[in-house]
């Protein structure tokens, strides 16, 4: 039997399907599955965050942007071949209409351009409008807010919101079950997107407008250029649906002395319903160049451009804009920001490249690291790259070296990998160099492989140098092993345990240098004092010292990270308490690190302290004044 190019196009839909579910059952367990990373949509949006912000957000990559230009070329030369081959809402919709035949469910048909005909085609122009520029304005994907493709593949588990996303999924259930590809039609913003291109000079002509207004002096917003973009695009699509057709280059063309035009049978395949059957060249602006036409067509009478093997070509065009978009997407990268600062453009300027800043990571993360350069003298700029976590900056040669900005940017770590023991009072220190560390959280990897190595190793602590210095504290009974620490530093890949238990492998390049034949020796006490990390809130600077006492809470976890970050809360919860003075965390006599309570004698009893420490409810005062409860986020025995 011979294979259709229509079966091609459902074998291709059901795999994009399947796909996207294998890709959920592998990975979306470990939150790893981002289910947009490929949406042309999504990279149209991206696309057009970076031009007008110089920034993308974290939820934008590369890859979303290589397929939403890919996209636009795939529309401007052959259609809207994504709609009717990869895109799953696509897909659904024509199910459901099938599935409405196959209930023999009576359908609703809307009349082209009549009057609810064109009101609902203004609905996706809306959306297309609002949704590009909450993108832009916010620097995230708005779409993810109501598209029901991202609700329903994360199980309502994304960045969504309930009613929108809601209505979105009745609309497209619902809508599309008794009015023919009714999503599609009127409400896809993609589809919006689909016809402006298709008016491809009239879109030029309003690009040329804009960019001739700015070179003339007139600062027009870019909200003025898509809104022009969007009202062209619906007016074009109402009054001249079957006008200005030079694009897309591929079209379904009838050969009229073939064609037995009351067959009809290519109107029934349409998923659109298209009158192809009255027309030489379909040029309708729903028109998928899906080619069930031409499967349906027992005459032979419709070919792709007159080419009878033209509609083989176009499964082969949709599989090329995907792996040319994945190709492109790993080997080429937008940078995440791009900015620059002071008179960066009447100097001379250069810049340098720095790879391997695992913090940057994101958005949020690139703008910590201006934050972190934009006070360095003779530093005018930077470009940021997620997927290598590298940096591009823009300084001048005359003020500061790549040497100067990398010492100025590194920030010295003191990673404690175990406590000492009571017996323990002179700790032994193991000096060592290392490269390809340019991030803090380098030494923190590294301190984590040695705190889960079984040896009696305390404490390592980096100093910036090219190479990097480090200097391990261990027990003085402990072997000095270079080769177990040399081969801790050069690791291939790291494991790094999360909250809650969980473990992540990190790739690393660590590389050990070389290690000083001098071994040091310091006391336990200073070791700790080093590595502690103390916080102090005092609630009351009125205090009388004659009442004021303490309260120590022996606490081993004080000094962790998620223990730290709580401490303001806990201070917060504290100084609603009357009587209670102040917090502190520091190391007793014993060199146990506590949590200390200061308190008026006076006013409050130990007794009561510990009874508010045991409360099953905190009591904290928000920003705005207000007193609410919460749950406790320090434990205490």
């Amino acid at each position: 039997m011979k294979l259709k190019s229509n079966h091609l196009r459902v074998i291709i839909q059901s795999a994009v399907i399947v796909l996207i579910f294998v890709m959920l059952l592998l990975f979306g367990r470990k939150g790893t599955f981002n289910p947009e990373a490929y949406c042309p949509y999504g990279g149209l949006q991206a696309f057009a965050s970076f031009g007008v912000n110089h920034s993308l957000a974290c939820d934008m990559s590369t890859a979303q942007i290589t397929m939403g230009i890919l996209l636009a070329l795939l529309i401007i030369l052959a259609g809207k071949l994504f709609c009717s081959y990869l895109c799953p809402l696509g897909f659904l919709n024509e199910l459901l209409s099938k599935l409405r035949k196959y209930l023999n469910i009576r359908e609703i048909t809307i009349r082209d351009r009549s009057v609810t005909d064109i009101i609902l085609r203004a609905i996706k122009y809306m959306l297309l409008f609002t949704v590009f520029y909450y993108s832009i304005s916010s620097s995230e994907l708005f779409c993810k807010q109501f598209d029901p493709y991202y609700a329903l593949i994360t199980g309502f588990k994304g960045e969504i919101n309930l009613w929108p996303v809601l209505t979105a999924i009745y609309l497209l259930i619902i809508g599309s079950f008794f009015i023919r590809m009714f999503w599609c039609r009127y409400i896809c913003p993609l589809g919006a997107i689909s016809n402006i291109l298709r008016y491809f000079i009239l879109t030029l002509i309003i690009f040329i407008l804009y960019l001739a207004a700015s070179v003339a002096g007139y600062t027009l917003s870019w909200q003025y250029l898509f809104a022009s973009l969007c009202i062209s695009g619906y007016i074009c699509e109402i009054l001249l649906p079957d006008r200005l057709n030079l694009f897309p280059l591929m079209k379904i063309k009838r050969d009229t002395k073939k064609c037995v035009s009351n067959c009809e049978e290519c109107v029934a395949k349409c998923p659109y319903n298209i009158p192809v059957n009255k027309v030489e060249t379909v040029t309708h602006p729903h028109c998928t160049m899906c080619c069930d036409c031409i499967a349906g067509c027992k005459y032979s009478a419709l070919s792709v451009n007159r080419k009878k093997s033209f509609h083989w070509f176009i499964p082969a065009v949709i599989l090329l804009l995907v792996f040319a978009g994945i190709f492109i997407g790993k080997r080429w990268e937008m940078p995440m920001i791009d900015v620059k600062w002071g008179n960066y453009d009447s100097i001379k300027t250069e810049s340098f490249e720095i790879s391997g800043l695992r913090t940057i990571k994101c958005y949020a993360s690139s703008m910590n690291f201006v934050k972190k350069i934009n006070n360095i003298d003779g530093v005018y700029g930077v470009k940021t790259y997620i997927q290598k976590h590298r940096a591009v900056i823009l300084y001048n040669p005359e003020v500061i070296s790549p040497e100067d900005i990398r010492r100025s940017i590194y920030t010295p770590v003191k990673f404690k990998i175990s406590h000492p023991g009571k017996a323990v009072s002179k700790i032994a220190v193991v000096t060592f160099y290392t490269e390809n560390m340019p991030a803090s959280v380098d030494v923190n990897y590294l301190g984590l492989q040695f705190r889960s190595g079984g040896r009696k190793y305390y404490g390592l602590v980096s100093k910036y140098s090219e190479p990097l210095t480090l200097s391990l504290y261990l027990d003085v009974n402990e072997p000095i092993d270079l080769d177990y620490i040399k081969k801790t530093v050069e690791m291939k890949e790291m494991e790094i345990m999360m909250h809650g238990g969980k473990v992540r492998k990190e790739s690393v390049d660590f590389r050990f240098v070389k290690a000083e034949n001098k071994i040091d020796t310091i006391s336990k006490r200073a070791l700790l004092e080093m590595l502690f990390r103390p916080y102090k809130k005092m609630f009351d600077d009125n205090i009388d010292t004659g009442t004021l006492s303490f309260f120590d809470i022996v606490y081993p976890d004080v000094d962790k990270p998620l223990v730290i970050r709580a401490l303001p809360t806990l201070a917060n919860y504290l100084s609603q308490n009357e009587g209670l003075m102040g917090l502190e965390t520091t190391l007793n006599s014993q060199d146990d690190p506590v949590i200390r309570i200061y308190y008026d004698t006076q006013r409050i009893t130990e007794e009561k302290i510990k009874e508010i420490l045991s409360r099953k409810k905190w009591k904290v005062q928000t920003k705005d004044g207000e007193i609410k409860e919460i749950d406790p986020i320090v434990k205490f025995n």
